[in-house]
């Protein structure tokens, strides 16, 4: 059996259908993955009833063609499902997922000493995330689906389309930034924005480094970080809140973080536009383990084509015997997208290819006191971009 550009060997495959009900058992027993999988599966309703268990002792994702670049890639895991639907979008029912373990050798590096995989020497150990269960039911007046695990809790709630969520945020930020063709969206404006999404949300971290480095080394976050919001597509209305202790992003760190974003409509002389504001506020910013800014503030302003920017940081200092030297500033720029073919008016810059969109990037007046020195940056300044 080939798949995914894998033959699979030692293959044992049993089943009976009868009645639109099928009932069979899969074992798998090769070198590169060993899997059990039991299913019942029921169509005589209108929305097929899938049960089934399965356990993967072991699959070699790199070797079965899920992973590129990492041979080392291996995992372990038990599932269990009831569940009814035909799609992500009207399934109901529940997944438990036990003893999920996990390796691959970014993880590796990505573990501190107290979270380090377990079980085995540092080549051949796995990292142990533990068991998720999954809830999704129809309440009547909402859908709703709940995560319960080792890392996290969470729930969203409401009307909403799960497969289109990407396209409808997608359809939002091209009406903000319409010229933006790396948001555009195929289809009508309708298409874009797709079925209502009118939901509410909310995730609490338990343990930041139980799954995070699975999904990304670029983002995590402390134990008690706390993410909600609301998004409601019909009035172009968002709004996201996230409250930590700290967060690690780009190997930055931020300490005590606020951070807020909200979209909101706007009505200027009958035009109506879409305005996104976001803020985020920490108390102290590590660019590195002996570099950090205190008192950050970053304010994000996006609207009509147009991305305002502005940083602002104000290290706190001895006032009184003025021992500590000052450090503090604000920084601002903005950034406008337009269509215009950058070659028409600057034909230097690529005479055999005419560039479809470009954005123009602009240092505002802005001051920095660094070591109780002040520089300033003038607003004679200009980087243009073409792209397209």
């Amino acid at each position: 059996l080939e798949f995914n550009n894998y033959n699979y060997r030692n293959i044992n495959l049993q089943g009976t259908l009868a009645n639109r009900r099928f009932k069979g058992y899969l074992d798998v027993n090769d070198e590169n993955v060993d899997i059990n999988f039991n299913c019942d599966v029921d169509f005589t309703g209108t929305l097929p009833v899938l049960n089934f268990s399965s356990e993967i002792k072991k699959a070699n994702l790199y070797q079965l063609n899920f992973i590129k670049g990492d041979s080392s890639a291996f995992l372990s895991v038990k599932m269990t499902s009831n569940l009814r639907g035909s799609n992500i979008d009207n399934m109901t029912g529940t997944i438990q997922l036990q003893d999920i373990k996990y390796k691959d050798k970014d993880l590796q590096k990505a573990c501190l000493p107290t979270q380090s995989p377990s079980n085995g020497r540092q080549g051949n150990s796995f990292y142990d995330i533990g068991n998720i269960y999954i809830v999704a039911f129809d309440t009547g007046i909402g859908r709703s689906i709940t995560l319960n695990s080792e890392f996290a809790t969470g729930e969203i709630f409401g009307a909403f389309t799960l497969s289109e969520i990407e396209n409808s945020i997608k359809s939002i930020a091209s009406q903000i930034l319409p010229s933006a063709d790396f948001l555009t969206v195929n289809g009508s404006k309708d298409e874009m924005q797709g079925n209502l999404q009118d939901f509410v949300f909310n995730i609490k971290v338990i343990n930041g480094q139980k799954l995070l480095p699975l999904l990304t080394s670029v983002i995590s976050f402390a134990d008690g970080t706390q993410i909600m919001g609301e998004f409601h597509s019909k009035t172009n209305r968002l709004h996201l809140q996230v409250n930590s202790n700290s967060i690690l992003f780009a190997d930055k760190t931020f300490e005590k973080v606020s951070w807020n974003s909200e979209l909101l409509p706007r009505d200027n002389t009958g035009a109506e536009y879409l305005e996104f504001n976001s803020w985020i506020l920490c108390e102290k910013l590590y660019i590195s383990d002996s570099i950090w800014i205190e008192r950050f503030n970053l304010q994000v302003k996006a609207e009509n084509d147009k991305i305002f920017l502005s940083a602002k940081w104000d290290n706190e200092r001895d006032t009184v015997h003025r021992v500590s030297p000052s450090y503090k500033g604000t920084l601002s720029c903005n950034i406008l997208f337009n269509k215009n073919e950058l070659s028409a008016f600057h034909p230097e810059i690529d005479t055999a290819r005419k560039w479809n969109n470009s954005a123009i990037f602009r240092l505002l007046p802005s001051q920095i006191i660094i070591a109780d020195t002040l520089w300033e940056i003038q607003d004679n300044n200009k980087v243009e971009l073409a792209y397209g």
